[in-house]
């Protein structure tokens, strides 16, 4: 019975179970309708004629030896549906011990609801037992399976629910990971430009003191049309400079000092600037243990320990995520000629 209900359920019914005829490789006791003592057999109706071909047949089970096999009611085949349940209100067979009668000690019957609930009990209460089985079991099966699909059908719901917040926060995170590194590129390519904008100006190292500004420093952009004297085009490309911190960061802001080495340094004896630019934080986790680890500004020491690359000159703004770099002045004499004037020649210290 088993093994047709499973057969049922996966070709979604139209499975029979049929009795062997009589004589089948010798056996006799079989020359009624209800009886199956020879065996029976398991079969796919494909033509849905209610009977069993040769060509049908899925698996052959032989009786129990010594038994008398009878059903008792229905007749020669058992049908199940798509769920796998016998077509019927139940079932009966009685097995009773070869040549003994059905009031004999070991004579026994199987019963079996339409729901496929089976029990054994004395041949005599059976058909009362079935009947039980059939008004409960029955109904209370189906009602179950029926809920069975909703119920799948919401842990499919909620299990692919949590699959697409998994995703979600995988791609959130790429996204914070590529945005922090894409706004620490362009901070570098800012020092870079910084720098850049020194070598030209042959007369930087003199001027470094006019570099020096504050995170919330915002110089006015000035002119250098008809010319400008060193000093002022230091002025002019700070104040270009800090422009395009405000522009291409968020909230982008920087600071330009001399660091901690030199501040004792005699005037015009500098040779290096410290630069720290600072853009609106973008991370979820504010903890100091998860921002030191990301933090561009400190320095570790060899057993661990953070200290600020910048001393007490510069800090980092709260909120901020900041990139710290010290760049070199250059210190050359090369010809300046503002507004088309005779060439001038500038030395740092003159």
């Amino acid at each position: 019975m088993y093994y047709a209900r499973s057969e049922a359920i996966k070709r979604g019914g139209n499975v029979i179970i049929q009795k062997n005829p009589n004589n089948t490789n010798g056996c006799s006791l079989a020359p009624g309708v209800g009886d199956w003592g020879c065996g029976w057999h398991v079969c796919a109706d494909a033509n849905l004629n209610g009977a069993c071909e040769n060509s049908e047949i899925l698996q052959r089970f032989a009786p129990p030896t010594n038994t008398q096999v009878t059903r008792t009611s229905g007749g020669a085949t058992i049908q199940l549906n798509r769920w796998g349940l016998v077509a019927g209100a139940f079932l009966g067979f009685s097995l009773v011990p070869l040549n003994k009668s059905i009031t004999n000690a070991a004579a026994r019957g199987v019963c079996m609801s339409s729901a496929a609930g089976f029990a054994l009990f004395h041949l005599l209460i059976c058909h009362a037992t079935v009947k039980a089985m059939t008004s409960k079991q029955s109904f209370a099966t189906r009602r179950v399976q029926r809920g069975v699909t909703l119920v799948e059908s919401l842990i499919a719901i909620v299990v692919t629910a949590l699959g697409i917040m998994g995703i979600l926060g995988v791609q959130m995170r790429t996204l914070s990971d590529t945005s922090t590194t894409v706004r620490r590129a362009q901070a570098i390519r800012l020092i870079e430009d910084l720098g850049e904008r020194m070598r030209v100006n042959p007369n930087a190292l003199a001027d470094i003191s006019r570099y020096a500004t504050t995170f919330s420093a915002a110089p006015s952009v000035g002119s250098c049309a008809a010319g400008c004297t060193h000093t002022q085009l230091a002025d002019y490309d700070l104040a270009v400079w800090k422009r395009s911190v405000r522009e291409m960061l968020p909230l982008g802001q920087a600071s330009i000092f001399v660091p901690p080495a030199e501040t004792a340094a005699a005037a015009g004896q500098g040779r290096q600037l410290g630069v720290m630019i600072a853009w609106r934080e973008n991370e979820r986790n504010t903890s100091a243990n998860y921002k030191d680890d990301i933090d561009a500004t400190k320095v570790r020491a060899n057993d661990g320990s953070l200290s600020a690359g910048a001393g007490a000159v510069a800090a980092c703004p709260a909120n901020s995520t900041c990139h710290l770099q010290y760049i070199p002045i250059a210190g050359r004499c090369a010809p300046y000629i503002p507004g088309g004037n005779a060439a001038t020649y500038y030395c740092p210290g003159s």
